[in-house]
């Protein structure tokens, strides 16, 4: 039992008036089976704080443009299936409310299959896509037009190499 730890206590503490916070540690420490003495840790861990809220802000700016932008936004492997899509992107396929193009192939909406394909090598020879005008088919089978935008990412999500990019329905234009 000598010099053995029976109990520890860490508490973090703010101090409003200096806008800090600590992390304190107090540890008992032991001899002849009675405390005596306690070992106090004390680190100032507002920066991390400070660091954990302006990361879940930035986190939570960034999933609000995503959901609620109105482009369709989207993120597919070089095969076409869907990893990432907006409800914006599952509106401009005409899909039923609830449902999704995650895990669909992207490229299957292109409504002539040579058009996806030189797409594709257009992408992976530049790098990006700007502005291009696409001829596609909702999954309910109306046709529509849409404007591509897409550039190459390495992303786990993908497991490598992906497409990432934006979608707008101009089919009323045409």
């Amino acid at each position: 039992l000598q010099n053995r730890v029976l109990a520890r206590r860490s508490s973090f503490t703010r101090f409003p008036k200096e806008n800090r916070w600590q992390n304190t540690r107090l540890i008992p420490l032991h001899r002849d089976g009675a405390v005596w003495g306690v070992l106090g840790i004390s680190r100032d861990i507002t920066p991390f704080r400070d660091a954990a809220t302006a990361l879940r802000a930035s986190e939570r700016r960034f999933r609000n443009l995503f959901e609620r932008n109105v482009a369709g936004v989207f993120r597919c492997d070089l095969s076409g299936t869907v990893r990432v899509a907006n409800e914006a992107l599952n509106a401009l396929a005409a899909l039923p409310p609830g449902e999704s193009l995650v895990g669909r192939n992207l490229f299957s909406l292109v409504r002539d299959p040579t058009e996806a394909e030189r797409l594709m090598n257009a992408l992976k020879l530049r790098g990006v896509l700007t502005g291009e005008e696409v001829a596609t088919l909702r999954v309910d089978g109306t046709p529509a037009w849409k404007l591509v935008n897409a550039q190459l990412i390495d992303d786990e999500t993908c497991g490598g190499l992906c497409i990432e990019g934006t979608i707008i329905d101009i089919t009323e234009r045409k």
